[in-house]
């Protein structure tokens, strides 16, 4: 049985951003507590979504849009770029580079009649994954797949085989015996690491790394819209370009699912089939489906790609609050 599912979103209407979290209403009070334990300061509401605000049957003779769905290059277990390799965490005394600075920049400068919407479905997931995960690593690295886990009768029967025989060999051979290779297996395994290349070592500790973490399945889909004569290509490379800046060429990136740009059509029918894709994205945002098992990420992934501004993050667009919220005096008289 699959889980609900939340939606993080990041968007940037007429040069204002905003933060949206969408999910069921039962999860509200769960959501602003963690919320508040990481950002004390912040404030909630609930809002009118946001999708409404554009006509319905977009796009249409006044607007149009340009989007598409990203899926990743490799396989799942293969690590995007996250914050700790964008910035240099050994330097305490250089302020905080925000990966998210840039998107921040651009839709900041958005003008009226220009939205882009950025939506990362999230769904927890088991973690099966992990184990293929590691499977991956270990074959990347030469190990032989580690055996499942026995019962606690079966080891106990095992060992003492194992300890058996290793009396009797090395009484007869005084050679120790076959099952006392914990530290040849260990000085196999540097061994394999000698023969790897850099960039091998660091695709397996990656994969390793990854998996050692929460996982969540995962899409992510991002629209850019318009009113026809506020038309910018620019802003769809901007976008682009600070999503490929969480590619890591070694491994995983995040790329456009070809057949969902609504830029893109060959052949028959061009007009016919980019109007029809993007009616199918708009259906897609406005509903926020994650019908499909989507692609893992996990929680270092997600936090990169979507978090909230930090104060060194100049994005006057971002609405901030000017008055700090408190409870009431112990002391105030009660009428």
């Amino acid at each position: 049985m699959k889980q609900d599912y939340f939606s993080c979103e990041i968007v940037g209407i007429n040069g204002e951003i905003h933060f949206y979290i969408r999910g069921l209403r039962k999860y509200r009070d769960m959501v602003e507590a963690q919320v508040y334990s990481q950002y004390s300061h912040a404030e909630i509401r609930e809002v009118p979504d946001y999708v409404f605000n554009v006509p319905l049957n977009l796009p249409n003779k006044n607007w149009d849009m340009w989007g598409c769905k990203l899926e990743l290059d490799r396989e799942d277990y293969y690590p995007l770029r996250t914050y700790p390799l964008l910035i240099d965490l050994t330097k305490t005394d250089q302020p905080f580079l925000d990966p998210l600075a840039g998107l921040m920049e651009v839709m900041s400068k958005l003008r009226q009649g220009e939205q882009i919407w950025i939506q990362i479905l999230l769904r927890p997931i088991e973690d099966k994954w992990r184990e293929k995960a590691r499977a991956l690593a270990d074959k990347l690295f030469g190990r032989q797949p580690k055996p499942k886990a026995e019962g606690l009768i079966k080891f106990d029967i095992r060992t003492w085989f194992e300890s058996i025989s290793n009396v009797l060999h090395e009484i007869f051979t005084n050679q120790p015996g076959p099952y006392a290779g914990v530290a040849e297996e260990e000085k196999k395994d540097r061994a394999l690491l000698m023969m790897l290349s850099p960039a091998e070592r660091d695709i397996v500790a990656g994969i390793e790394e990854k998996a050692g973490k929460k996982g969540f399945g995962c899409k992510v889909q991002w629209g850019y819209l318009f009113k026809k004569e506020m038309m910018s290509m620019g802003n769809v490379a901007a976008v682009m370009g600070i999503i490929n800046q969480f590619a890591h060429l070694n491994m995983n990136s995040l790329k456009p699912v070809r057949k969902t740009i609504t830029a893109r059509a060959y052949y028959l029918f061009t007009e016919q089939r980019k109007f029809y894709k993007k009616r199918v994205l708009m259906r897609w945002m406005r509903s926020r489906s994650l019908w499909e098992d989507g692609y893992i990420l996990n929680i270092e992934e997600l936090a990169s790609l979507y978090h909230f501004p930090t104060i060194g993050v100049k994005a006057p667009a971002t609405p901030y609050i000017d008055v700090k919220k408190g409870g009431p005096p112990v002391d105030l008289p009660m009428l």
